[in-house]
C-alpha cells in the first residue's frame, strides 16, 4: 500500500493475473526492497492501447479502463517511491518487466530483464518503462529479447537529463531500441535528424535508399514497378508509397519478387514495429512475397499477392524441431514472442500457399481482407502460435483443413470479431484447430462455409484441442456446422447455431453439432435452430445446459434450464431475437458480459440465450 516497505527476497512470483500489473505492484510514496528473487510468467488481463499513457502516468483519471496502457506485469513502482530492485531475475511477464511511474527514484541493478513484453498490442515497455519525472538509476542489467522497447523513457524532460539517462543506459547490457516517447532511438542513436528519401528521383533502386537511409527515415517511392528482394537491414524506417490512401496509387506502385525465387521484402535483423512498409502492390510469381524472422514490423495498406507462394511468412530461424513446451499462461515466452509484426488494413489475396502462415509467431492481425488464397494453406495458419486476429474479413479461402483459419501444434490464438465465410476445405471450412491447442473464439460471423469432405462446415475441433467458443454466429454453413473429435474438449458460450445443412441424395437435412470418439463439450446459453446434434462411437459425451434447441427431429435436450421450440428470430438472415422469444432472460449468469455487438449482458431479468442480447 502507500507509504510501505516491504522487503522481498529471495522469492518467486510467477503465473499471476490481473487487469493490470500482476506480479508486485509497490502504491506511492513506499520504500521497497526486492532483492534475489524470480518475477516470472505474470499476466495483465486487458490489452490497453497507449492513447493515454501520458494521462495515466501523471495520475489523471480516465473512465475508461479499455484505454489505459498495460502496465508491466513484472514490478510496477507508483508515483514518489524508492528503495533497490536488485539481481532479480524478470522474465516472460506480459506488459513488460518493470514500470517506474512519477517521481520515483529507485535503484535497478544486476537484474536479468529478458523475455518480456505485450506483443497484442505494440508493447509501450518490453524491459523497463520510466516516465516522466521518474530518475531511476539503472546500472549493471542485462536487457534482453523483450517485445516492444527495451527501455521507454518519457522525452518531456529537459536535455540534460535524456543525456543523463543515456550515459546510465551505456551502464547496462540491452538488446533492443531506446525509446524517446514517441521518438524510436535504436541502439546506438542515429547521428542526424530524420530525412525523407526519394525513390527513384534520388536513388533509382529501393535497395540502395534503405542502405542509405538512418533510423527514423522515410523513404518514398514513386508510382512504377520496382524488383523486390528489399532487406530492411535492422533499420526503423518508413517504407511508403506516395500516398497509401489512395488505391490507384497502390496499385501503381509495386514490388514484385525476383525471379531468382527470393521474397519480395526481408525483416531478418530484429526489426520492431516502427519498421513500417506502407501502400504498396507487393507481388511475388516465385515465392513468398514477405518473409519475416525473429523481427516485428509493421506491414499496412497494401496489396499482396503470391501465385507463388505464401502472402506473408513468419517463422522463427533457430527454433528448435521439438521446442520447449509452451506454459499457456504465458504464451509470451515461447518462440513465437520474438516474430509478433502488425499486419493491418491490407488486401491479402491469391496467394497459392496461403495469405499468412506463421510458424512461432505472436502477430496483430486486424482489419484485414483476406481473400481468395489456396493451396495447402488457406487464409491463415499457425504451428506454435499465439496470433490475436482482429476485425478481419475471411472469405473465399480454400484449403485441403482449414479453409479460413487452421491452429496446430499448442498453437493458442486469438479469433475475434471477424467475418469468417464462403471459405471451403476437406474438413473445417470456416476454421480448423486440431492438436493441443486452446485459444478464443469469440464475436465472429461464421457462415456459409463448407466441408466438402468431411464434417465441420463451419468448425473442426480434433486431437486434443479446447478452444473457448463465445458469441458466434454460425450459420447456413454446409456439412455438419461444428465438429469435435480426437479427445477435444471446448467450451461454447453464447452461441446461435442456424440453418446449417448437407446434402445427402439430392435431399438437404439439417445439421448443427457433430462429436466423435472420446471427445466431448460443455454448451451454455447457446441456441441450436434447424438443427441436430450427433454422436459417433464410444465415450462421445455433451454436458448442455440453459439453452435452447430446435428442428431436425430433436426434442428437449437434457439439462438444466434448457428449453426447446422455434427461437424467433428477426429473419432468415438476421438472428437476432423477436420480443416474446423463449430464448429471453432464460440464460444462465456466466463472465461473458456482452453480446456479439457489444451490448452489455443483461438487459432484462436475466441473460438471453444465443449471440444476441435483446
Amino acid at each position: 500500500a502507500r507509504q510501505a516497505a516491504p522487503t522481498i527476497r529471495d522469492s518467486a512470483i510467477s503465473g499471476n493475473l490481473a487487469e493490470s500489473a500482476s506480479g508486485i505492484v509497490v502504491l506511492g510514496a513506499s520504500d521497497v526492497v526486492i532483492t534475489g528473487s524470480s518475477i516470472a510468467d505474470n499476466i495483465v488481463g486487458f490489452n490497453f492501447g497507449v492513447e493515454h499513457v501520458r494521462e495515466f502516468l501523471l495520475g489523471v483519471s480516465v473512465t475508461d479502463r479499455r484505454s489505459h496502457p498495460a502496465f508491466p506485469a513484472g514490478i510496477l513502482l507508483a508515483q514518489e517511491s524508492s528503495g533497490l530492485i536488485a539481481d532479480n531475475r524478470i522474465t516472460g511477464n506480459h506488459g513488460g518487466g518493470i514500470a517506474v511511474l512519477t517521481g520515483s527514484t529507485p535503484r535497478i541493478q544486476g537484474n536479468k530483464i529478458h523475455g518480456n513484453g505485450n506483443f497484442d498490442s505494440g508493447a509501450i515497455t518490453g524491459g523497463l518503462m520510466v516516465a516522466q519525472g521518474a530518475e531511476p538509476t539503472f546500472s549493471g542489467n542485462t536487457v534482453t529479447e523483450n517485445i516492444g522497447p527495451a527501455i521507454w523513457l518519457d522525452d518531456r524532460s529537459t536535455i540534460n537529463h535524456v543525456r543523463r539517462e543515456a550515459a546510465l543506459i551505456a551502464e547496462n547490457t540491452i538488446e533492443g531500441d531506446v525509446v524517446l516517447w514517441p521518438i524510436i532511438v535504436p541502439v546506438p542513436t542515429a547521428s542526424s535528424a530524420p530525412r525523407v528519401l526519394q525513390v527513384p528521383s534520388q536513388y533509382s533502386r529501393i535497395q540502395d535508399a534503405m542502405t542509405d537511409a538512418q533510423h527514423g527515415d522515410t523513404i518514398v517511392v514513386a508510382p512504377g514497378l520496382y524488383e523486390g528482394h528489399l532487406d530492411f537491414l535492422g533499420k526503423a524506417v518508413t517504407l511508403r508509397s506516395t500516398d497509401p490512401n489512395d488505391p490507384a496509387i497502390v496499385a501503381a506502385t509495386i514490388i514484385a519478387g525476383s525471379s531468382d525465387g527470393n521474397a519480395a521484402l526481408l525483416f531478418t535483423s530484429g526489426e520492431n514495429r516502427q519498421s513500417i512498409v506502407e501502400g504498396f502492390t507487393l507481388r511475388n510469381d516465385h515465392n513468398s512475397v514477405i518473409e519475416i524472422y525473429s523481427a516485428s514490423p509493421t506491414i499496412r495498406k497494401n496489396v499482396i499477392e503470391a501465385p507463388g507462394g505464401s502472402g506473408i511468412l513468419l517463422n522463427h530461424p533457430y527454433a528448435p524441431q521439438f521446442p520447449p513446451p509452451f506454459t499457456f499462461l504465458a504464451p509470451h515466452t515461447a518462440w513465437g514472442a520474438r516474430t509478433a509484426p502488425l499486419i493491418e488494413d491490407n488486401i491479402i489475396r491469391y496467394c497459392a500457399w496461403g495469405g499468412i502462415n506463421m510458424y512461432y509467431g505472436s502477430p496483430l492481425i486486424q482489419r484485414n481482407l483476406i481473400v481468395h488464397n489456396h493451396g495447402s494453406e488457406g487464409g491463415i495458419w499457425g504451428w506454435y502460435s499465439h496470433p490475436t486476429i482482429l476485425d478481419n474479413i475471411i472469405e473465399n479461402n480454400s484449403a485441403m483443413y482449414g479453409g479460413g483459419l487452421y491452429f496446430e501444434n499448442l498453437s493458442n490464438p486469438t479469433i475475434e470479431r471477424n467475418q469468417i465465410r464462403n471459405n471451403r476445405a476437406e474438413l473445417g471450412g470456416g476454421i480448423y484447430i486440431d492438436s493441443p491447442t486452446l485459444g478464443s473464439i469469440a464475436a465472429n460471423y461464421i457462415v456459409n462455409n463448407e466441408a466438402i469432405d468431411g464434417p465441420g462446415g463451419a468448425l473442426a475441433i480434433g486431437f486434443g484441442a479446447e478452444p473457448l467458443v463465445v458469441n458466434n454466429v454460425i450459420a447456413q454453413n454446409v456439412r455438419e456446422a461444428i465438429f469435435i473429435s480426437g479427445g477435444s474438449r471446448p467450451v461454447f458460450i453464447h452461441n446461435t447455431v442456424a440453418d446449417n445443412f448437407k446434402i445427402d441424395a439430392g435431399v438437404q437435412y439439417p445439421v448443427g453439432l457433430f462429436i466423435a470418439d472420446n471427445a466431448g463439450a460443455r454448451v451454455v446459453n447457446t441456441i441450436f435452430a434447424n438443427s441436430n446434434i450427433n454422436f459417433h462411437g464410444d465415450h462421445a459425451e455433451l454436458d448442455m445446459t440453459y439453452s435452447l434447441t430446435h428442428g431436425g427431429g430433436m426434442g428437449l435436450w437434457p439439462g438444466r434450464g434448457n428449453v426447446s421450440g422455434d427461437p424467433q428470430f428477426v429473419s432468415e438472415v438476421d438472428y437476432r431475437l423477436m420480443p416474446g422469444s423463449a430464448c429471453i432472460d432464460a440464460g444462465s449468469m456466466t463472465a461473458v458480459d456482452a453480446d456479439i455487438t457489444g451490448v452489455l449482458r443483461p438487459q432484462g431479468a436475466g441473460v438471453d440465450m444465443g449471440a444476441y442480447e435483446q
